[in-house]
């Protein structure tokens, strides 16, 4: 997938989705560090779905060369395969609210 839109060229924060229960940041830094300078790293929590984490990166190069890599190799911690993609691509908008623009994906 080539990522042409210009909020990608302008985003080099990854979300990383589906990790287990008490996944560190450092696991993560490890994953993906090998890609670029890692700026932040955000692990966000929740009792009802699964962990996640986003992965900012100091240039989009990357970012995308972390999602390219993943993206064809399927990476697991603890047995839970995570999902590697652009974090806008999950950005939730109520459906009221979703307007088909350049920066939202519809």
């Amino acid at each position: 997938h080539e990522f042409r839109s210009r909020h990608y060229e302008e985003n080099s924060t990854i979300h990383v989705g589906n990790l287990p229960n008490g996944t560190l940041s450092l696991k993560i830094n490890k994953l993906f560090s090998g890609f670029g300078k890692i700026e932040l790293i955000t692990l966000k929590r929740s009792y009802k779905e699964n962990e996640y984490a986003l992965v900012k990166f100091a240039t989009v190069r990357s970012a995308l060369a972390a999602v390219k890599y993943y993206e064809t190799r399927n990476l697991t911690i603890k047995g839970s395969y995570l999902r590697v993609t652009m974090s806008n691509q999950l950005r939730k908008v109520p459906y009221s609210m979703k307007k088909c623009t350049e920066d939202f994906l519809c």
